[in-house]
């Protein structure tokens, strides 16, 4: 988006799973992104509302990051919980594209293990009923393997899993037991995310010309759930100068989305739509909409599994994207009945035509303008998804959220078992090690 001037730029740092540390995220972040001419500067957070958070600034760029902190909103899950769904996702589910191979080798792996094992037994069966004696099954050999694999072994496994998985299987699941927990992340963000638009300069103006979310592994589908759940508190917050309010680029996005959905089998303009992101901010921005994320940046993220992890079966998903309960990108067209039938409604593709209500000397007033819809934040809010080619928590995500969404897609440097084996490269996105993936990060932040 438009490099920053006069003004800062804010940056919204989310974490991913694991038993995180306040600002061991952010910290190693910008410690490894920024210059070593840039000095970083370590400040209050007074917006997070934890002591244990705090605001990084560099010296030679007009850039403040923020970390949203949501690991102690969220619970270890019981090693049911934990179990079932693994399980669930490993054997009931079908999985995605991405990971399709990978879990067809597991399944066959586990099923040949259990094959193997029940055969030993069932051998050690009939030589007990043929000569009269039992080997295997009841060797002090496998009661000593038996017995350090129960204790030792598997606790150590429960315990690592559920530190690490289980903020996926609480946060991934709406059952009962976890919408407290799922609810007090999002409230959090939100409640950062609102203070941050509303925080102003010496003179009373916005502090921040915009904000860019950058969400890591679990942490982009929280970024995804607040920027879904943000836009209903802004789309209505116009004050634009003159009536009627001019809107020339969201009648051009309107028109490029109309025009890509009934032309599917060309391919997607996307550098087109995304230069018509940039400047529907911009324009969004000109009507005095206070509204300032303009970048979201996910960095392997599990998104690119769509229904696998967020839904019951692809059915379910693509319901929840035509009742605008999951907003794409580019946004999914909003739908009329006409003559009894639904039909696609392109005059209204990803906006309404309503009234602005102003408060004039306690005169109210209604002025006619065009609203954008609430599922439609990505006609101008850039997503940009970066992953490594072997890890598998990450992928391309226009299968499930859109083909206006630029991937970046990266080989991992280092040793072998870095470069190529599963999700061995999740945590290194900003490691020194991994530059190239660095540059992609910083085109995107400065």
């Amino acid at each position: 988006m438009e490099k920053p001037t006069s003004k800062k730029q804010a940056v919204i740092i989310i974490h991913g799973i694991g038993n995180q540390y306040p600002m061991e995220t952010a910290k190693e972040f910008v410690e490894n992104i920024k210059e070593d001419s840039d000095i970083l500067y370590s400040s209050p957070d007074r917006e997070a509302n934890y002591f244990e958070t705090r605001r990084l600034s560099l010296s030679q760029k007009k850039t403040d990051f923020y970390e949203f902190y949501w690991a102690n909103l969220i619970s270890e899950p019981k090693l049911s919980e934990l179990y079932f769904w693994v399980l669930k996702l490993l054997f009931c589910k079908k999985p995605s594209s991405r990971v399709q191979l990978l879990v067809w080798s597991i399944r066959i792996l586990t099923l040949s293990l259990l094959f193997t094992f029940g055969y030993i037994v069932f051998i050690d069966i009939q030589n007990f009923e043929k000569e009269g004696y039992l080997t295997f099954t009841h060797s002090g050999i496998f009661a000593l393997v038996s017995f350090v694999l129960l204790k030792f072994i598997v606790p150590i496994i429960n315990s690592k899993a559920a530190q690490t998985v289980g903020d996926a299987v609480k946060y991934l699941t709406p059952s009962p037991q976890n919408i407290e927990s799922r609810y007090k992340i999002r409230k959090k963000g939100i409640q950062l995310l609102t203070k941050l638009h509303e925080k102003t300069d010496e003179d009373g103006q916005p502090l921040y010309q915009r904000i860019i979310i950058v969400g890591h592994s679990l942490g982009s589908v929280v970024a995804y759930d607040l920027i879904t759940n943000l836009w209903h508190e802004y789309m209505y917050e116009y004050h634009p100068d003159e009536f009627p309010a001019a809107q020339p680029i969201l009648e051009e996005m309107t028109a490029l989305i109309n025009q890509s959905h009934q032309q599917k089998e060309q391919t997607f303009p996307i550098e087109q739509f995304r230069e018509l992101q940039k400047k529907l901010f911009k324009e969004i921005k000109k009507l005095k909409n206070p509204w300032l994320i303009s970048d979201f940046i996910s960095i392997g993220s599990p998104l690119c599994h769509g229904n696998y992890i967020l839904t019951k079966n692809f059915e379910e998903f693509d319901k929840k994207t035509n009742y605008r309960e999951y907003p794409l990108c580019p946004p999914k067209i909003e739908v009329k009945k006409e003559k009894n039938a639904i039909v696609k409604d392109y005059d209204n593709a990803i906006s309404f035509s309503a009234n602005l209500v102003l408060n004039n000397k306690g005169i109210r007033d209604k002025k006619p303008m065009r609203f954008i819809n609430h599922n439609s934040q990505f006609s101008f809010i850039q997503w940009t998804n970066i992953y490594f080619q072997n890890d598998f928590v990450g992928g391309e995500l226009n299968e499930f959220f859109g083909k206006g969404i630029q991937n970046v897609a990266l080989k991992a440097n280092g040793n072998w078992i870095k470069r190529n084996l599963p999700f061995f490269s999740h945590t290194n996105y900003w490691s020194k090690s991994q530059q190239h993936s660095i540059d992609e990060i910083l085109k995107q932040i400065f």
